[in-house]
């Protein structure tokens, strides 16, 4: 009988920004463990945090905030 992982699910709500490039997710958890945000502009930038530096390895992202409850992702103007 072969054994059958875990299966892990999360709901992702996502919303508009007045940037027409940018894209709010909300994950329903803490992205940081307090309020401030943090912006990065590149994978360089983003040495400290091992989420932001995952996103930018997807083609396109040109920026990455995260907030508290939210990561707003921002793609390169086509």
């Amino acid at each position: 009988m072969q054994s059958i992982g875990a299966i892990r699910t999360m709901f992702i709500q996502t919303k508009d920004t007045p940037n027409p490039n940018s894209l709010m997710f909300m994950p329903g958890c803490d992205v940081l463990r307090d309020a401030n945000t943090v912006s990065f502009t590149s994978g360089t930038a983003a040495h400290a945090s091992p989420l932001a530096r995952s996103l930018f390895r997807i083609d396109g992202v040109k920026g990455v905030m995260l907030g508290a409850d939210f990561i707003t992702l921002s793609k390169v103007r086509q």
